[in-house]
């Protein structure tokens, strides 16, 4: 019956490959004709990417909310109401949900652990805005499992990240060039953001300050359309509605803006006591090694649980409690809780390798501060102070400062309200956030996190010139590879035969294994005793490191060398991540690099 089974699978396996190349070999064919860099098409292909994002999005949540009613659906909408003695699930299902998600991101999708927008903005930097669609789909899966079984993070980081997987990745199958393909994937993460609020402006601002970091004719005009597109899905979807039940808001007095103001100081200094006590907790877990990596965001999730145990508000996103904070007072003394304990639990859930995005526990956090700061300044002044209102402002607030985007926090929170009352305090507090964030620490809460793996940001680095190109525009395709069992005392002729300084090594079915270089082969001869000359070379061999594939960048192929200190890496098939589909060497990416210098425009001096 087994062998049956393997029969079918392998001929399952063979019909899709063959499916495959039909589809290949006819969209070839149909490529041409469809002239990629047209103002139409490209007009169109922004358009798809928007409604897809829409579509998309609506689907995440979907998947979220079901999740989240699985464990908590017959719980009353008051979490905090309820007694202590049914509590106990608050323990048992973050810590379940990272028990899933945790083996998922580390076996199948290790970017998709923590936040989603430093990957897109690394992309971007040394990808040429390519990314897989695969990372996108297991990034949403991973994402839901964590936030759904209650983990403290938000939707919106990984709707950042699928959006811009979309735009990328059909960018990839239209083969449009480097600087259309990156402005595509911007427009899928900007269309996310729109789709997630409502709000096609804050997508817009989101993609020109956080993700391309500045303003050109052309992508601009993408980034609209998609943003547009996106949020026209969502209201078509969702109505008008929104997460936030907000109230109206009139300012009774113009010294109120030194009170926004001080909330701005507030905001910036909250911002970045989180942004510290993430990375502190994230080095925590990283040089905690009695866990295995795949099993810590279940750690994380038990710790979540024994705090939302007592504060069932930093459970999940933490729309309820925002509700609250919105439209009535919360106890001080509650709200001076949440602020570190959620702090403490989004740390822990996306610190420990779970999935999620900080930018709602960024929103949480100004909205508990902004009541706060309210409730005091009503106490003190009630005649002209409406505490809700700092609460709104303090969303944005805390955001601007956290991402040093305050164009963006003002427009989502604007179209939030609809209010141009409330454009003003937005204004002073978003700026003043931000200014204070910079001063604490400059850089963000993303590109800190880029900082701290190596990504070296901006145009103008010597690294970046090879950002544009593919691997696979470099790699050498006709690929010489040693099997497993290939004897030790042949390597040296082989070296010698082929002038190569390494070899891919694989199994039986030619799937990758490792690597074997020409240093390898040299510490086994001169080792005391030597290995026997039929040993395989499979004793011997290197890990090959994380598989690099023909779509990422001739900038993170050199970034891997250095980091395993070798000179050539094998190249995989994105279908089959263990297959070989080439190999690119170091005297590839010089020849690469001496090509860019050649071609950047000479400065005469003055």
């Amino acid at each position: 019956m087994l062998s049956c089974l393997a029969v079918t699978l392998s001929e399952f396996q063979a019909i899709l490959g063959r499916i495959k190349t039909s589809v290949k070999n006819a969209f070839e064919r149909i490529l041409p004709l469809l002239s990629p860099s047209d103002t139409k098409f490209l007009v169109g292909l922004a358009i798809a990417i928007g409604l897809s994002a829409g579509v998309i999005t609506a689907g995440f949540d979907v998947l979220i909310e079901r999740i989240f009613h699985f464990g908590f659906g017959d719980l009353p909408g008051d979490l905090d109401a309820l007694p202590l003695a049914q509590r106990w699930r608050f323990f048992l299902f973050p810590a379940l949900g990272g028990l899933i998600a945790g083996p998922l991101i580390h076996y199948l999708a290790p970017d998709a652990k923590g936040e989603g927008v430093p990957q897109v903005i690394r992309a971007m930097s040394e990808k040429g805005g390519r990314m897989r669609a695969r990372e996108g789909v297991l990034k949403a899966l991973a994402s839901a499992i964590t936030i759904g079984t209650g983990g403290s993070a938000g939707r919106e980081g990984p709707i950042v990240h699928i959006g811009a997987a979309i735009g990328s990745r059909l960018g990839q199958v239209f083969r449009l060039p480097p600087v259309t393909l990156k402005t595509m994937a911007a427009a899928g993460s900007a269309a996310g953001i729109a789709a997630a609020f409502n709000a096609p402006l804050g997508g817009m601002a989101f993609a020109i300050e956080v993700i391309l970091g500045e303003l050109t004719t052309g992508p601009f005009a993408m980034v609209v359309l998609s943003t547009v597109t996106a949020a026209a899905v969502s209201r078509g979807l969702h109505g008008f509605d929104r997460f936030f039940q907000i109230p109206p808001y009139q300012m009774v007095h113009w010294g109120e803006l030194v009170l926004y103001f001080a909330l701005g100081l507030a905001s910036g200094v909250t911002a970045k006591l989180f942004q510290r006590a993430f990375y502190r907790i994230e080095e925590a877990f990283e040089d905690f090694q009695r866990v295995a990596p795949q099993w810590k965001p279940a750690v994380g999730g038990l710790l979540v649980g024994a705090i939302g145990f007592f504060l069932p508000g930093i459970l999940g996103p933490g729309y309820e409690v925002m509700n609250r904070a919105l439209n009535t007072n919360i106890l001080w003394y509650v709200l001076l809780l949440l602020i570190p304990a959620k702090m403490l639990a989004t740390s822990l859930t996306l610190g420990s390798g779970g999935s999620g995005g900080t930018l709602m526990p960024s929103l949480f956090l100004g909205c508990i501060l902004g009541s706060l700061f309210g409730q005091g300044l009503q106490w003190a002044i009630p005649t002209i102070v409406d505490s809700r209102a700092y609460a709104l402002v303090g969303m944005a607030a805390v955001f601007a400062g956290l991402v040093h985007a305050p164009l963006t926090g003002m427009l989502i929170l604007f179209e939030m309200t609809g209010d141009y009352a409330m454009i003003l305090p937005l204004m002073i507090a978003t700026v003043t956030a931000t200014l204070v964030g910079r001063t604490m620490e400059p850089n963000s809460i993303y590109v800190e996190k880029l900082v701290r793996l190596g990504v070296k940001l901006g145009k103008d680095s010597d690294a970046s010139l090879l950002t544009s190109t593919p691997v696979g525009d470099i790699m050498t395709s006709n690929v010489k590879t040693l099997r497993s069992d290939f004897p030790i005392g042949r390597l040296g002729k082989t070296f010698n035969r082929m002038n190569l300084g390494g070899f891919p090594v694989v199994d039986a079915e030619g799937l990758l294994v490792g690597m074997v270089t020409f240093a390898e082969a040299q510490a086994a001869y001169r080792s005391e005793p030597p290995p026997p000359p039929d040993a395989p070379v499979s004793q011997i061999m290197r890990d090959s490191g994380p598989p690099l594939f023909p779509e990422d960048s001739a900038g993170e192929a050199l970034r891997r060398m250095d980091q395993h200190n070798i000179d050539r890496l094998p190249v995989v098939d994105p279908d089959e991540p263990r297959r070989v589909a080439g190999i690119v060497s170091q005297k590839d990416l010089l020849r690469l690099y001496a090509k860019r210098i050649a071609a950047r425009p000479r400065v005469d001096p003055v």
